[in-house]
């Protein structure tokens, strides 16, 4: 009889002892150095009439998107980890500046590991004034190491 209240004593240890659920996003939160560079063009015809280079070197935070899931919120931009792979949403954007209206299409792709991750954009889109109109064309690649 000692026995068996000695057993179900134990019993309650065996059935409590849950795991710990691990957010793999965790890996990635904290600071990154962030080096990016690409060129946006503005095209008429066959001819580029402007380029604009882009190029910068800075210091971004990555958190997570929630408290479960599989969101990381990049310096503001949020992503879908998927693997080892980030999934974005395309955005569109529409300035005005100096009689010139652009509208930007910006996608994304990227690849992550725990101390490396590679963001390509690519920028579509169309600009026009008064008397001309034209394309926009151009990428970027951002490299972001873990600090």
């Amino acid at each position: 009889m000692k026995k068996l209240i000695l057993l179900f004593s134990f019993l309650p240890l065996f059935f409590s002892c849950e795991e710990a659920e691990i957010d793999v996003r965790d890996q990635y939160t904290g600071e990154w150095d962030i080096e990016m560079v690409g060129n946006m063009s503005l095209v008429h015809g066959s001819d580029i009439i402007y380029t604009v280079p882009m190029s910068g070197n800075s210091v971004i935070d990555i958190s997570k998107n929630g408290d479960s899931g599989s969101e990381l919120n990049i310096d503001g931009l949020i992503c879908v980890l998927s693997g080892n792979k980030l999934l974005f949403d395309a955005e569109t954007e529409t300035q005005m500046q100096d009689g010139v209206t652009m509208q930007v299409t910006v996608t994304r792709t990227g690849t992550i590991n725990s101390t490396i991750i590679s963001i390509k954009e690519t920028y579509s889109g169309v600009w026009q004034t008064s008397s001309a109109n034209g394309i926009i064309t151009g990428s970027s690649n951002h490299t972001l190491t873990k600090k």
